[in-house]
């Protein structure tokens, strides 16, 4: 943009001082042009990162995405942790891809457009074209595309992401969920705090109530699933305390056990226990309930209830309809696909549900130290998590094609100005024509843009 900045301003000059405009106009709007669009993508740039700062300050509270390739055999998997969120600024700074895409091309182009200017104008025998062949060529690599192919777009995506409560950590970010072939689904993400209550308590005769709320509490908490806030506070409205627990185990079977203060317990659902040989009395069938037992006998029944809520079921939904693939890894062994397609009225023949044990391992994972952070979430609940990955995800595929097609207009239009130029058709190659070709070059732009405010 320099360059056709300074070759503009020479024809303007050298026409104005033979007072001979045979070659046409000078590209002096051109060039204005490519700087006011240099100009209003940076704009952008900075519009986007200011939206996406300012989620950072949104919430007291800030969980991380970041792609992890440690956590499922190899490939990127999208994972929501509490890590924090250094490096999240320094990474949103960082260049995106037209700025790596230019950074590797201009230095050919510059020199490209030399060659090319001096051969269409003195192999040619037109010396006194010479400044105005160069200020056509120079111009025309100065795409407008190529400093809104990125901001543009991310700006767009940060406005909505911000609304949702998410940001995304500029091109590095784009990168990482663009890539990104999986996402852990953990209990909170579809079952927030405030949505899991503790209904009804049934502690078996002979057996005393505190020892019953603090022992499957404490498994509960040890277990880390959704069920450990609910059945915290329920231990902390009656003023109970935790018992210590000792061995803790998941199983396969849809339960844990461990040593609490001495005695084997068991805390699961009624098929666990079934496998576990503790016999159980007649379910109604209907309720959802936590079943502990204390060294192979049952004493205590706790009913649960879900509360599905409707952001969480457009997100899986919106979920679902994308090429990202959900890894359930729920503690939570309520959680089942039946229960979640009765609850949220969705498909799950397709969903993959791990084993138990590979649950623990993928809601357990810990990002790397060498992990950098994807995007921020300012908000519980699956919806900021689905609209980062999925818009993501977007962005990513449309700044790629964008960055590549306005490198191919720059490259496209010096070969066409050069052999305009040769040809002596300097009608064809006037300003005018000039910018409504790399005009043209921005409906991709356009149509991604409208592409992104759908849903």
């Amino acid at each position: 943009m320099a360059a056709s900045c300074v070759f503009s301003l020479l024809d303007a000059v050298v026409t104005a001082i033979t007072g001979s405009g045979q070659y046409g106009i000078p590209f002096s709007a051109v060039s204005a042009l490519s700087m006011s669009f240099a100009l209003w993508g940076a704009y952008y740039s900075c519009k986007g990162r200011y939206l996406s700062f300012r989620v950072l300050t949104s919430s007291k509270t800030i969980s991380t995405l970041s792609g992890e390739r440690d956590a499922e055999g190899g490939d990127l998997v999208l994972l929501k942790s509490r890590r924090g969120w250094a490096g999240f600024v320094r990474r949103s700074e960082e260049a995106d891809l037209g700025e790596y895409i230019y950074g590797a091309l201009t230095p050919f182009l510059l020199i490209a457009a030399l060659v090319l200017g001096l051969l269409s104008s003195l192999a040619r025998g037109q010396a006194g074209a010479v400044v105005h062949c160069l200020s056509v060529i120079f111009s025309v690599c100065a795409a407008f595309s190529a400093t809104v192919c990125f901001s543009l777009p991310f700006a767009r995506a940060a406005r909505h992401l911000q609304q949702s409560g998410a940001a995304i950590a500029g091109w590095g970010g784009l990168q990482d969920l663009g890539q990104s072939r999986q996402v852990v689904i953990t209990d909170s993400d579809l079952f927030p705090k405030g949505t899991v209550e503790v209904s009804r308590i049934r502690v078996l005769e002979g057996y005393l109530n505190e020892k019953v709320i603090s022992c499957t509490a404490s498994m509960m908490i040890a277990g880390g699933s959704g069920l450990a806030v609910p059945f915290a506070e329920l231990m902390r409205r009656h003023g109970y305390a935790l018992s210590t627990v000792e061995n803790f185990e998941p199983h396969d079977g849809g339960g844990m056990t461990a040593m609490v203060d001495g005695e084997s317990v068991f805390v699961g659902s009624a098929g666990f226990m079934n496998l576990m040989g503790v016999r159980l009395p007649q379910p109604d069938g209907q309720s959802l309930c936590v079943y502990t037992a204390v060294n192979g006998a049952l004493v205590g029944i706790f009913t649960v209830d879900y509360l599905a809520t409707g952001s969480v079921q457009d997100a899986l939904v919106e979920l679902l309809r994308s090429r990202l693939e959900p890894i359930f890894a729920l503690r939570d062994f309520n959680l089942t696909p039946d229960m979640l397609q009765q609850k949220f009225r969705i498909p799950t023949d397709t969903l993959r549900f791990p084993g138990y044990l590979e649950r623990f391992r993928l809601s357990g994972f810990q990002p790397g130290e060498e992990s950098r952070v994807a995007a921020i979430l300012a908000r519980e609940g699956m919806g900021p998590l689905v609209e980062a990955a999925e818009r993501g995800r977007r962005v990513h595929s449309g700044v790629r094609i964008l960055a590549w097609l306005s490198a191919a207009g720059s490259v496209f239009g010096a070969l066409i100005m050069f052999l305009l130029c040769w040809l002596g058709a300097f009608d064809s190659a006037s300003a005018s024509n000039v910018i409504l070709y790399m005009l043209l070059w921005l409906l991709p732009l356009i149509a991604i843009l409208i592409g992104l405010e759908r849903r």
